[in-house]
């Protein structure tokens, strides 16, 4: 099984979406598999081209400095010694990527609609402020308890389908859109994050394989809505208004 996952960790990392399914379809068990840790890696490998990538790090680097801030204004302690506050820097320095930096991300890019993703594994309240929360993350991996990390993820799928939206990749995208549930509006946030990245994106083939992407999920969520409202449109009123859990409490209506 150990094998399994590693081979399954390969498939994601080198956009193998076919050994995904084939991986799910014999045996992975995908809610023992996407550890909180495990996403974050998935995060870290992404290629440094990749304007998701780009943005991520343009926020750590603002986590980073806040922490270099906080060590240079508290000082060394009494009893602590040259090497011990280079320790310090150098573990500020070789931050990595978080859950955090990704929640930041999606809130730029979705807006107030959903409540922050990932707030609630890393122990932080979703009414907490961006600079409160950013101290607060450092202290928490400053002691090294991110036990948070050893946590399974409550919405693997949801969490893989964003994570491959981020990287404009249809395939696996539309893969995990399958997985993932709430059809509707999973398509429409992948639409929305997708447009939003466009209008970021400065190479032009990027650029228009994104909104090529953002159009096929707007097509698939009003061909399922469609559906619905054939079926009975009393429950497809229902659907529009219907707060959803998987993506921060946000409604079709309001994405």
């Amino acid at each position: 099984y150990d094998d399994l996952e590693d081979s399954m960790t390969d498939a994601l990392i080198n956009d193998k979406p076919q050994f995904v399914r084939l991986f799910c379809e014999n045996g992975l068990n995908i809610l023992n598999y996407l550890t909180h840790g495990r996403l974050e890696s998935l995060y870290c490998s992404l290629s440094d081209s990749l304007l998701a990538d780009i943005l991520l790090q343009r926020r750590l680097s603002e986590r980073q400095s806040l922490a270099g801030s906080l060590t240079s204004v508290k000082g060394p302690a009494p009893d602590s010694t040259k090497a011990s506050h280079t320790e310090v820097n150098t573990a500020v320095s070789s931050m990595d990527v978080s859950l955090f930096e990704v929640s930041r991300l999606l809130q730029d890019l979705l807006g107030d609609v959903c409540e922050p993703f990932y707030y609630e594994a890393l122990g932080l309240k979703p009414t907490i402020a961006t600079r409160t929360a950013q101290k607060q993350l450092n202290k928490i991996q400053h002691k090294q308890h991110g036990t948070y990390r050893e946590q399974y993820c409550n919405s693997p799928w949801v969490a893989l389908f964003i994570w491959a939206v981020l990287q404009n990749r249809k395939e696996m995208s539309i893969l995990f859109w399958e997985m993932a549930g709430e059809s509707v509006l999973s398509a429409l946030s992948a639409c929305k994050i997708l447009r939003e990245l466009s209008k970021l994106e400065s190479e032009a083939d990027s650029k228009h394989t994104m909104k090529q992407l953002a159009q096929r999920f707007e097509n698939l969520a009003n061909g399922v809505f469609g559906e619905c409202y054939q079926s009975s449109e009393s429950r497809s009123f229902k659907l529009l208004i219907r707060k959803s859990p998987l993506w921060g409490g946000a409604t079709c209506l309001q994405m």
